[in-house]
């Protein structure tokens, strides 16, 4: 590998790190819900083993309808990976 070619290389390693950076910011920001479990107490995990929510139902509800805006399913029963794909698509200027 010249050393044009090794300087290329890193330079597309370190747009890739930036670009999973952006992504997981703009993901943390547009999605919230999809990180609450990180701060779950031990009863919270209970609950959430045992298929209960325990969010309350006005902030479920908010959620879901601004999933449902960006076209996206209710949190519940989303797809795991697809409003992460969307965050990239936003920054690269790509349709869904």
């Amino acid at each position: 590998m010249t050393i044009y070619e090794k300087e290329n290389y890193n330079l597309l390693v370190i747009l890739q790190v930036k670009f999973e950076e952006l992504t997981k910011e703009l993901h943390l920001k547009m999605f919230p819900e999809e990180y609450n479990f990180i701060l779950d107490s031990a009863v919270d995990i209970s609950l959430r083993k045992k298929g209960i929510n325990h969010m309350s139902e006005n902030y479920q509800n908010e959620v879901n309808e601004r999933r449902k805006k960006l076209g996206f399913s209710n949190f519940e029963s989303s797809i795991y990976g697809e409003t992460l794909k969307y965050c990239q698509n936003l920054i690269i200027n790509k349709e869904k």
